[in-house]
Order: structure tokens, then sequence, then C-alpha cells
């Protein structure tokens, strides 16, 4: 009997020694230099409002007159921050209940209508302020992954459609006055349903420029609102390679695709202001101490015209908790976490 129970806390400590060096290889190659340095800037961050994140917001997109759209998968859909008076300027718009809980991207906000898309079913609705649907579109029969507007009428989306049976992912402007839809191939096919080539996709009316952000290698694309001229940058990190790996196996259902070994993300969250985009990098610099990077979240700026990079900053996590999503409107920076909304006025001396 003790000789088992020997065998038995043997075989215990062994399996924790294996778990406990997994853990340590993994945590090492997150906090592992690589070979880069940034250029921190005497950027400052001034905090200057702060409030809960009662509506579980994950999002915040700037619209018309510098105000920021608060949105999240709540009941209570939208709320409309302004940076200026730090108040909020509306009772939150409550989404009919067949539409809540469903994962969604709001493409734009005016005159107290907003227009969004539920990836889910392809259709843009249009909801008036009692949060009533006032019309629907139908996108045709592309699965839509990600959205943003350019006008009220006028939306670049990023698709997956299927090629001789391969599913992968494309780009397609939509004008839904004139009825005009064009497709570009805008990022590599992987034939992975667009799973590694995944990214943040947003647009800048300072340039007139639609911006591509990878999530999972450095770079970041731009395009005019044409999907004409593409150009490819890179972005200060050198993590070239895809830092995922997805493939296509077969169901009763039918194809299905999905990861086949574990993911890093190296660029997070994008926004942009005033020609400069601003991306929440994932990677440790060579001269940022690993506890810094631990305790802060990494932005890098670039010039969303010339895609140079200009400068990096950081932000202080508040209880450690970490970045959902950010926006920039002129000399203001409001962050979001699951717990709280923080609002900054950024000044470079």
């Amino acid at each position: 009997m003790r000789q088992r129970l020997l065998i038995l806390s043997t075989a215990f400590l062994i399996a924790t020694a294996i778990v406990a060096a997994l853990a340590w290889m993994s945590t090492k190659s997150l906090y592992a230099k690589n070979g880069f340095n940034r250029t921190f800037t005497s950027t400052s961050l001034a905090s200057i409002h702060s409030f809960a994140n009662r509506i579980k917001a994950t999002s915040a997109t700037v619209i018309d007159s510098g105000r920021i759209l608060l949105s999240g998968n709540d009941k209570r859909l939208i709320q409309i921050f302004n940076p200026e008076t730090k108040q909020i300027e509306n009772k939150a718009i409550m989404l009919p209940d067949s539409l809540t809980g469903l994962e969604h991207n709001i493409l734009t906000y005016s005159q107290n209508t907003l227009q969004i898309i539920l990836p889910q079913k392809n259709i843009i609705f249009t909801i008036n302020p009692s949060g009533q649907i006032e019309n629907t579109l139908k996108l045709g029969d592309k699965t839509v992954t990600r959205a943003t507007a350019i006008s009220r009428n006028s939306f670049i989306f990023r698709t997956l459609s299927n090629n001789n049976g391969i599913l992968d992912q494309n780009f397609t402007k939509a004008d839904l006055v004139a009825d005009i839809f064009k497709s570009a191939q805008i990022t590599e096919q992987r034939n992975d349903a667009g799973i590694s080539t995944d990214g943040n996709l947003i647009y800048d009316p300072e340039t007139a420029t639609v911006i591509y952000t990878y999530a999972y290698r450095n770079g970041f694309i731009t395009s005019d609102t044409t999907l004409s001229k593409i150009d490819s940058f890179s972005t200060i990190d050198n993590i070239k390679s895809y830092q995922i790996a997805a493939a296509g196996l077969k169901t009763f259902t039918g194809k299905q695709y999905t990861k086949t070994k574990p993911s890093r993300t190296v660029n997070a969250n994008a926004a942009i202001s005033n020609g400069k985009l601003y991306v929440n990098s994932k990677i440790i610099s060579n001269n940022t101490e690993v506890q810094q990077f631990k305790e802060n979240t990494t932005i890098d700026v670039y010039s969303s015209k010339s895609g140079k990079y200009l400068n990096s900053f950081l932000i202080r996590k508040i209880e450690e908790e970490e970045l959902i999503s950010f926006a920039v409107v002129q000399n203001y920076l409001l962050t979001m976490d699951k717990k709280q909304i923080s609002l900054y006025r950024i000044s470079n001396d």
C-alpha cells in the first residue's frame, strides 16, 4: 500500500513538473525578445474620465462629430459617448428580441438611426431610436466576417466565398443605392476559410483609405475606396510567418474549418484618427522589460497613408484587465476593458 502511494505521489509530482514546464515554456515564448526596438516618444496620457462598462460593451467606433459609439452583445445595444463633454448622449437603443445576443458589426449611426449587419444572417438592418427594424437589405450568399462603412450607403465587407469547393476570404465593396458590388483579392488566400488571414477592417475618412491589419502576423494593407490601389506594409515587429494554422476537415455535415494548433495574436485591436493608424501590438520589443510589458498595453503608431512607423506608447492596465477595444478621436483616447471605460487626453511634447 505504501509503495503504491509512493508510486502515485511520484507520478503526480512528475505530471505537475511537466505541466509547469510546459506553462513556463509557453510564457517564455510570449515574453522572449523579438529582435526589434520600439521608439517610445514623449507621448503622455492624462486620465480625464472613467465610468463602469455597464452595457458590457465590446467595441468602440468613432462616428460623426467626433463622438464614440459603444456597442456590445447586451440587449441594451449602444450608447453614444462625447469626449468633449464627457457625457453619454443617449438612452441605450434596445434591439428587438429577435436580434439580441447575436454577433454583429455596427456600420453607421446618424440622426439617431442605426445600421448594423449580423454576420450570421448577411443582412443589414436599419434600426430606429425606438429599437424597431425600419428596413432590411439582404447582401447575397456570401458570409460577411468584417465590415466598415465608407458612407451611409457604401461599405467594405470582408467575406467568405466558395471557389471550387475551397472556402476563402475576399473583400467586397457594396454601394446600396447604385446596387454595385465589386470584389477584390486584397490579402492572400490560404484555403482555410480566412482563419489565418483574419484581422481588423477599418476606414480612415481623413485620407479616404481602407485599412486591414493582420491579427496573426506583422503587417497591414491599405486600399482606396474602389479596392483598386492596394499597398502592403509591415508592422515594426518581425513576426513574418502566420502564428496560426488551420485546415478543412470533412465531417458528416460537410467540410468544417478549424485551427490545427494554438494561435498567437500579433496585432489585436486597431484604430484610426487624423491619418494615423494605432495598433495594439502583442509582441514585446528588445527595449521593453517583461514586467513593463505585462503591466501595460502597447500601442504602435503608423502613417495610414505611407505605412511608415512613427512611434509607440504604453497604456497602463487597470486592475490587470486586458484591453478589449479602443478608439482615438483627435487628441482623445478611449479604452475599454470588461469592467471599465476610460478616457485619456493624448499630448506629444
